[in-house]
């Protein structure tokens, strides 16, 4: 299975039980999954299945607390905060 990517910066710390998954893992679509899972135990992995893979970031020194979790398509840039998300529009 070739992921899309995960590109961690220097001087990021990384805690306890974080996960950071740069796909589904999985078919969103139900019948895919269990023909998926079929497929699985008897032949092994499928290469090519979409699992809609996108890039995750973690730009430098950042700190990822524990039992995290990062998805599929996010950045993670120093210096942004909840305060500068307000300012632009981007956080209730």
């Amino acid at each position: 299975m070739v992921s899309k990517g995960i590109a961690i910066g220097n001087r990021v710390l990384i805690s306890h039980n974080v996960n950071i998954h740069d796909q589904n893992s999985y078919p969103l679509n139900s019948l895919k999954r269990y023909l998926d899972q079929v497929y699985s135990i008897e032949n092994g992995f499928q290469e090519n299945i979409d699992l809609r893979k996108k890039k995750v970031v973690i730009h430098a020194a950042e700190w990822i607390g524990f039992n995290s979790t990062i998805v599929k398509g996010v950045t993670i840039v120093y210096g942004i905060n909840r305060q500068n998300l307000e300012q632009m529009g981007m956080c209730m």
